[in-house]
């Protein structure tokens, strides 16, 4: 229409369906209860398109909205129990005195909460005359059942023995077997779990983003993916002021720093910050139920999603980009470790002895062994020489080096191999020239990180490694395995 040409720039999608602003606190249509209903009271009726998860409301337009279901609740229940008490009144007209005196002695309460069965004389208007105007959740917590019972005064009665109540249907109680899903056996505890679980493992997609056309199996998955475009992050982390899309993300991130870990293995001493992380871990430690096996190579996990990460050592596939250079990685965690480390270099992991921060939970534990004296026990054992190392990288690496020889990572430039990847791009940086690492102090530069770290701890006088006989510090382990020779020790 020609009077609306004026509105052709506004994106439907980002602005608020009800006030056409975009510049305030917006919500998804499905994140507000009895929007339907309040759209309803204003004439208005969702087509299946408005209905769609992606359509944005404000703050404010769901207050008034808000205001003006309220309201037109109090007035339908103001008008609902005058209409009760004026056919009261006209009762009390009709009936012979000694039934007035004997209803007058009954000191009856008329509760709200049941439905009662009342006379309807012929000339009052009908509570259910106006059933029509009302939504249907109002009709139902509204309505008094009227019906015409007995025309005889006499019949009348409040009294609480009288009061008629519909008998309330027994709801079938579902079995854990009628409970479990007929694909991976998961029980769940309720039916619309169990409903909500199946969709997991329908093959179409049927719930697209607009934005960016990635497609999802259920709409709330949708809905939560959404919020990424519109960087809807209204929840803050109180300690460092990290903002998350849910409150259940800030208080997963808040046992991070706390260290709470509320979900205790039943048979062992092992607790998680995460009611996933205790499945997996049961499965993998207690149960041992690998029914996901890979068809290249055999190996077994407990679920699909790790089957799926595996399968990517075989194809090479890296889906996870980084935004600020030309890395890949095949899981999300990884790329995430990777900004953190080389880009925004966030130190969400705090000591509380000492306050020093730091990128990642496994650095800081490391870190809090120098305050505690505690000493990390190995528990990945070389199948060779029975050798413990404190992860598998370590063992693998240590295979390498002395057991097999093996050197994967050729260069390019001078065919001079190496065991690990780190040591192969330190030494690219002789042939290119570069310096990523740049002191924040000096401005100096250096090619490896090792050579960075020490530097840095001229500048900070940071003393990290000391001597269990006297009690010397020194900046890097090589000054303090030449000063033990002093104590007469290798």
């Amino acid at each position: 229409m020609e009077i609306y040409k004026d509105y052709e720039d506004i994106s439907i999608k980002e602005v608020c369906r009800i006030c056409l602003t975009k510049d305030v606190k917006l919500f998804f249509f499905s994140e507000i209860h009895n929007l339907v209903e309040m759209l309803e009271i204003i004439s208005i009726q969702l087509t299946s398109d408005e209905q769609a998860p992606d359509n944005l409301i404000c703050d404010n337009c769901v207050t008034q909205l808000n205001r003006i279901y309220e309201f037109k609740q109090q007035v339908m229940r103001s008008f609902e129990i005058g209409r009760w008490l004026m056919k009261q009144h006209s009762n009390e007209q009709k009936e012979p005195q000694s039934v007035n005196e004997a209803n007058q002695c009954n000191n009856t309460v008329i509760s709200e909460s049941i439905k009662i069965d009342i006379v309807n004389p012929d000339g009052l208007p009908s509570i259910e005359s106006d059933e029509e105007y009302l939504p249907m959740k109002t009709r139902r917590k509204l309505r008094l059942r009227v019906s015409t019972i007995n025309t005889d005064p006499s019949a009348v009665s409040l009294k609480t023995k009288d009061i008629k109540t519909k008998p309330r249907t027994p709801r079938k109680k579902l079995s854990n077997v009628e409970l479990s899903c007929d694909v991976c056996q998961r029980k769940c505890p309720t039916a619309n779990a169990l409903m909500r679980h199946k969709k997991v493992h329908k093959e179409t997609k049927d719930y697209v983003c607009t934005k960016c056309g990635k497609a999802f199996k259920q709409s709330q998955t949708l809905a939560d993916h959404m919020k990424r475009h519109y960087d809807l992050k209204k929840y803050a982390c109180e300690i460092c002021g990290k903002r998350f899309y849910k409150q259940y993300n800030v208080t997963m991130h808040m046992r991070m720093h706390t260290g709470e870990k509320p979900y205790k293995c039943s048979d062992c001493d092992k607790a998680f910050t995460r009611p996933l992380l205790l499945r997996n871990h049961i499965k993998q430690r207690h149960t041992n139920d690998k029914k996901y096996v890979c068809q290249m190579c055999g190996k077994g996990f407990i679920d699909g999603w790790q089957l799926k990460i595996h399968v990517r050592t075989h194809t090479g596939e890296k889906p996870h980009k980084c935004p600020y250079c030309d890395m890949a990685f095949a899981v999300s965690s990884s790329l995430h470790s990777h900004i953190r480390y080389k880009h925004t270099f966030e130190k969400n992991f705090i000591c509380n002895v000492c306050a020093k921060a730091f990128t990642a939970k496994h650095t800081l534990d490391d870190h809090m062994r120098t305050h505690t004296g505690e000493k990390k026990p190995p528990r990945h054992e070389c199948s060779v020489c029975g050798k413990k190392c404190d992860s598998t990288s370590t063992l693998k690496y240590h295979m390498r080096a002395i057991h097999t020889g093996e050197k994967p990572f050729p260069c390019e430039v001078c065919d001079k191999r190496f065991v690990r990847k780190q040591h192969l791009t330190a030494h690219m940086r002789n042939h290119t020239g570069e310096k990523p690492y740049v002191c924040p102090y000096c401005g100096r530069a250096f090619s490896a990180s090792s050579s960075f770290s020490i530097h840095k701890r001229t500048h900070t006088g940071e003393r990290p490694f000391v001597c269990a006989v006297c009690g010397l510090t020194f900046i890097q382990s090589a000054g303090l395995k030449q000063h033990m020779r002093t104590h007469g020790q290798q």
